[in-house]
């Protein structure tokens, strides 16, 4: 991404840095076990049938992770997309019915460096895309958070 310009190296350094950082904390939680991420959780992704039964679609960036980050990554896109309350209300609505006997109270640990993940990972996608209304989106994400 440095020879093509799309990043200087001192932005490149930063970003190893808060990858790093970032990684470290998830692997926290390597002992959740794996399962089909959807990776794209939003509502153009969601189907809701008569019978109110729930179908995800399009499947193309699927991962295996650990529940957490299926989850983080969907409120990630939320903050982005939405007001502060409508993210904080729709957050809690979906962690309130959500199943899980994994850890449920360190979510919002993992949630956060999970976001700051996904931001960096989608800042360098979007910038190398020349999508300049996302990278802007996203660097004001991450100057917000006062890394």
């Amino acid at each position: 991404m440095i020879e093509t310009g799309i990043m200087s190296e001192t932005i490149n350094q930063i970003i190893k840095r808060i990858f790093g950082c970032c990684a470290e904390k998830i692997r926290k939680f390597e002992d959740l076990p794996s399962v089909l991420c959807h990776s794209d959780l939003s509502k153009k992704n969601i189907i809701v049938q008569s019978n109110d039964e729930i179908l995800l679609i399009d499947w193309d960036d699927a991962i295996a992770f650990n529940w957490m980050a299926d989850i983080s990554r969907l409120t990630f896109w939320m903050k982005l997309n939405y007001n502060e309350q409508d993210c904080i209300l729709f957050r809690n609505t979906f962690l309130k019915h959500y199943r899980t006997t994994y850890r449920k109270s360190e979510f919002a640990s993992f949630e956060n460096v999970f976001h700051i993940y996904s931001a960096l990972d989608s800042l360098i996608f979007f910038k190398s895309i020349g999508d300049k209304e996302m990278e802007n989106r996203l660097k004001n994400y991450l100057d917000r958070l006062d890394l």
